[in-house]
């Protein structure tokens, strides 16, 4: 990878990629997401996100999907606990008109507000439709019991809080945020670096950071178990640990031990729960970092009186990893999965953009030392680093479970 980083005069982060590929990406990062809003404010950062691509002075909210749209392209957003990332994918010969209409959106999106209410309209049935799914809504209740309350809150906010943010409130918190130095770019195009320089030189305009420097809470583990009862069919339990930040050394080691554990049919906990028992029709993992926290959580879905004999065979696989109850070929197989689906991944060039944007974020290693990185994890970094994070006397264990179990 031939990585360009470039910080411009008016403090923005540009990291360039040249490609030879006919699509070329563009993803922006704005370091401010749900885990710097105040409780009361709950998922502004999430509503900022909503009102972004609304309209400006030149271009309404249909204009601004028409234009990227219009010859094929993709233009999309998403709100993470520390970062907002706004991107777009499109063919080479029209990537500036995906410079245009974000540089436009970014320096003059109007927050209008009859486009405001139809945002909020938008939310509130976005969060109906997060509670009303059984996995999206035993997973937020889960982080919620996991991570510390800045973190740990939903992100796309609370039905009281979504309902009283104002337009005030929004752009307030868009001129605190929005500014260049706060703000990291990546892409991947076959383009002129100085053509892109010139370009997001007028990003953010004038708008300075005012964000507080927030420090957030170290992460320490200790048993929590909570049951909610609803009206489903099955049982659907998370079971897991906050683990280590992005930047810290031991997330390579981890990568590993969440790849023996859920990376695919072949791992652990799905075949110790679905393919030998069929206790599950849905097993995974999802292991998730940012700068200032991370998470591992398992997922499984499954008639109420399975539920124990799902926490049992979880926590002994958890103890085999942290005891070194793997092999060497083993652990190879899954050094083999989390390269191939990491360069399989960066074959999309939306997703080579967003690497390029977390290299600055989380101080992450060119990809290709990466790989190395992932390549050089012994077994004893493996066991060490399971040993440290899945402690079978400091888990959390949220369970959502019918009201009256249809059948068991």
């Amino acid at each position: 990878m031939l990585l360009e980083r470039v910080v411009l005069a008016n403090g923005l982060t540009l990291l360039f990629e040249p490609t030879s590929q006919k699509s070329n990406a563009i993803d922006i990062a704005v370091r401010f997401g749900s885990a710097f809003e105040p409780k009361e404010k709950a998922g502004i950062a999430h509503f900022i996100e909503h009102m972004f691509f609304t309209g400006t002075p030149s271009r309404n909210r249909k204009q601004v999907f028409q234009e990227i749209e219009g010859v094929g392209g993709e233009l999309n957003a998403f709100t993470l606990r520390q970062s907002t990332h706004y991107y777009s994918k499109l063919l080479g010969r029209h990537f500036f008109k995906a410079v245009n209409v974000l540089n436009d959106c970014f320096n003059s999106c109007l927050f209008s507000s009859n486009e405001l209410e139809l945002e909020r309209k938008i939310i509130l049935n976005e969060i109906r439709d997060s509670i009303d799914r059984p996995l999206r809504f035993v997973v937020d209740e889960f982080l919620a019991d996991c991570l510390p309350q800045d973190i740990g809150r939903r992100i796309i906010g609370s039905m009281e809080s979504v309902k009283v943010i104002s337009r005030e409130d929004l752009v307030e918190w868009f001129e605190k945020a929005y500014a260049a130095e706060n703000t990291v770019i990546g892409i991947t195009a076959n383009e002129d670096p100085e053509r892109l320089i010139e370009e997001f030189s007028i990003l953010g305009g004038k708008r300075k950071e005012r964000l507080a420097k927030k420090e957030f809470p170290k992460l320490k583990p200790e048993l929590k178990r909570r049951e909610i009862e609803r009206k489903t069919e099955q049982a659907h339990l998370c079971l897991g640990f906050p683990v280590m930040t992005a930047r810290d050394e031991q997330f390579y080691a981890f990568a590993l031990v969440e790849a023996l554990l859920g990376g695919g049919i072949s791992s652990r906990l799905v075949q110790e729960i679905r393919e030998k028992k069929g206790l599950s029709y849905m097993v995974q993992t999802l292991f998730e970092v940012e700068s200032d926290y991370g998470f591992f959580l398992m997922y499984a879905a499954a008639k109420p009186s399975r539920v124990e004999e799902i926490e049992r065979i979880a926590l002994k696989e958890f103890e085999k990893i942290a005891k070194g109850d793997f092999t060497e070929k083993e652990l190879q197989r899954a050094k083999n999965y989390v390269e191939g689906k990491a360069i399989l991944a960066m074959e999309n060039s939306e997703n080579r953009a967003r690497w390029l944007v977390n290299t600055e974020l989380f101080g992450w290693k060119d990809f290709d030392e990466w790989i190395k990185r992932i390549k050089s994890v012994s077994v004893e970094e493996v066991r060490s680093t399971a040993e440290k994070y899945l402690d079978s006397s400091a888990y959390v264990f949220t369970v959502l479970k019918p009201k009256q179990a249809a059948y068991t």
